[in-house]
Order: C-alpha cells, then sequence, then structure tokens
C-alpha cells in the first residue's frame, strides 16, 4: 500500500518495528500484517471529527486511521502508561495535549481533562 509522504516519513523517523511494539503487539508484526489486521476499523469511520482511544498505547492506531481513512480525524488518547504516552507525544509532535496518562478507574474525570466531552460512536 502505498503511504503519504508523513507517514513514511514517520515510519522512517520512529522506526515500523517501535511503532508496532509500542502498541502492545506481540512478536514480529509487518506493517502489512498491521494494517491487515486493524484497517477494518478505518472503514467504520464515516464522517470527520475527534477520535478518542481509550487505552491508546503509543497512539499508532490512531495514527493510522487517520493514514487509511478518507475523513479528517482528531486524535484523542488516554493510557495509563506515562512512557507510552510520551511516545504518542512523538508520533503526535503538534497534538500533545490530545494524549494523556489517565488511569481505567479515572474514566469519570475525563471531563476535567483538555479533551471533547463528546465523539461519536462507531460500531
Amino acid at each position: 500500500m502505498e503511504y503519504s509522504k508523513e507517514f513514511n516519513e514517520l515510519l522512517e523517523r520512529l522506526g515500523e518495528v517501535n511503532l508496532i511494539n509500542g502498541s502492545f503487539v506481540r512478536g514480529n508484526v509487518s506493517l502489512a500484517k498491521w494494517e491487515e489486521m486493524r484497517r477494518f476499523i478505518a472503514q467504520a469511520i464515516n464522517q470527520d471529527g475527534s477520535i478518542l482511544d481509550i487505552g491508546c498505547a503509543n497512539g499508532f492506531l490512531l495514527r493510522c486511521l487517520q493514514e487509511w481513512s478518507n475523513y479528517n480525524l482528531i486524535p484523542y488518547g488516554i493510557d495509563v502508561s506515562e512512557p507510552h504516552i510520551k511516545e504518542a507525544h512523538e508520533i503526535f509532535p503538534d497534538q500533545k495535549d490530545n494524549f494523556v496518562v489517565l488511569r481505567a478507574e479515572e474514566i469519570k474525570n475525563i471531563s476535567k481533562l483538555n479533551l471533547p466531552g463528546e465523539y461519536p460512536t462507531i460500531y
């Protein structure tokens, strides 16, 4: 598959293997296999807007959804792991504030963060 210049630069800068491994993938998974296992999510997106990934790890899935979708997606992510959120900041340097550390039991406090209050539901 052909990717945008920006996506290819990200892959080169941070490394395909590092990006995939930072997304809780076990074993040696190629980008083609990663896409094969997850592209169906992008097919469920039917409009521009904000997208929140709860348990986003390093945010690479959100970046892939931006790449695979035909829509303008503003990514937001929360994860319990500070190192993973720091990696998300590397993937999204212009949107660092969109990625925050938050434990699952604190999800009720999401409205206190710098995140949109509502997101469309995708099934």
